[in-house]
């Protein structure tokens, strides 16, 4: 896909997530260098979608964005009905999604995905074998697949349902690009904001910067 084009033809979806249990916080406005992660988030992805919309279960905490915010139509059912839910939405056929606690991914990983890109059902990055679902291109097309796997979903003794968005990859049959060996990759490109463990390996990177 030309990058010319690609402005007009995605739509990008920001998953806000919610309150972290390990972290006790809201990841989405923790502040870095000045500014929260999903105002960070919102800005990367400005020159790649027509509309940037927000994936998230409590509208109010967002409106300081100015952008339409999304609720799960599956409540409590973790990413795969956040996808579910904008994908049902969406006026476009291509979608962008990207998880807010990943305070590296940075334009040049987003542009080597839509160069990529070959009208996948998925298209998500590798990093040396490990598959990142919550970072990658999705077509609206399979908001019907997404449905069915949380439709008939159910809930395992833990509180968690049993169906995830690796299933839905492997129902629509996605595909993944290896981007280990790629210039603009750095070790902590992919690094999730999970734990104060992350939080301290994020502040040593930035700085080493």
């Amino acid at each position: 896909m030309k990058q010319k084009y690609f402005q007009h033809n995605f739509n990008a979806f920001v998953l806000a997530g919610g309150k972290s249990k390990r972290l006790g916080i809201n990841k989405s406005l923790m502040q870095i260098d000045g500014r929260s992660l999903i105002e960070r988030t919102v800005a990367l992805l400005q020159p790649f979608a027509s509309e940037i919309f927000i994936s998230a279960n409590d509208p109010g905490t967002y409106h300081f964005l100015q952008r339409e915010i999304i609720e799960d139509i599956f409540k409590g059912s973790g990413p795969l009905a956040g996808i579910h839910s904008c994908l049902s939405c969406t006026n476009k056929k291509y979608n962008i999604f990207i998880a807010t606690d990943l305070p590296f991914v940075n334009s040049e990983f987003i542009s080597f995905l839509i160069d990529n890109y070959d009208d996948e059902s998925i298209l998500i990055p590798s990093i040396g074998g490990k598959l990142h679902f919550l970072c990658g291109i999705y077509k609206k097309e399979i908001h019907g697949a997404a449905y069915e796997l949380l439709k008939n979903a159910s809930v395992k003794k833990n509180g968690k349902i049993n169906v995830s968005v690796f299933d839905l990859f492997k129902k629509v049959k996605g595909k993944f690009i290896e981007v280990a060996d790629q210039p603009f990759i750095k070790k902590e490109l992919l690094l999730n904001l999970n734990t104060q463990d992350d939080l301290l390996a994020y502040e040593k990177i930035l700085r080493k910067k």
